[in-house]
């Protein structure tokens, strides 16, 4: 069974990012991301705001890790790559990878969006709590949740409710 270790939320204006580069240049970039997410953000446009939507994820994940960038985590120490798919995937390193095995952390999921000139990264630390398979468990089965008591499934009008409609 899995259960979250906890949840991290960021967000910076790609205008600082801009900013750091002006000033800072690739001392900046070397310093807080990997070869391999420069590598990415380089083969694409934007570069500020492919950059401003890594360091948000760097920072959401520090948070999801309930560390920050203490205890040993530092920026580096969190990489984002995008699968061919275009799907963000977290790899930890040294102080951010110390840090999830002694929380139980085996899985960082992050969604990584931007709009309107700010960047933004939410990040789910996932755990395991069981040996069991999710696919196994009785309440993941194909074929949706079994009903428990309290369940928003028990009230006749779930399904006009989950389609926004109040009764």
């Amino acid at each position: 069974m899995m259960a979250i270790a906890g949840i991290g939320v960021d967000r910076i204006r790609i205008a600082r990012i801009e900013s750091s580069l002006d000033r800072f240049g690739d001392r900046f970039i070397e310093r807080v991301f990997t070869l391999e997410e420069i590598r990415q953000a380089r083969s694409k446009n934007h570069l500020a705001r492919r950059l401003a939507m890594l360091f948000a994820a760097k920072e959401a994940v520090s948070k999801a890790l309930a560390t920050g960038f203490r205890q040993g985590v530092a920026p580096r120490h969190i990489e984002t790559v995008h699968l061919p798919s275009g799907k963000p995937e977290i790899r930890l390193y040294l102080g951010a990878r110390v840090a999830a095995e002694s929380a139980g952390v085996r899985h960082v999921h992050v969604s990584l969006t931007d709009d309107d000139g700010v960047a933004m990264a939410f990040a789910i630390a996932e755990l395991v709590i069981s040996d069991q398979p999710d696919d196994q468990r009785p309440d993941n089965r194909r074929g949706g949740a079994e009903r428990q008591p309290g369940s928003f499934m028990n009230n006749p009008d779930w399904k006009k409710a989950s389609r926004g409609r109040i009764t």
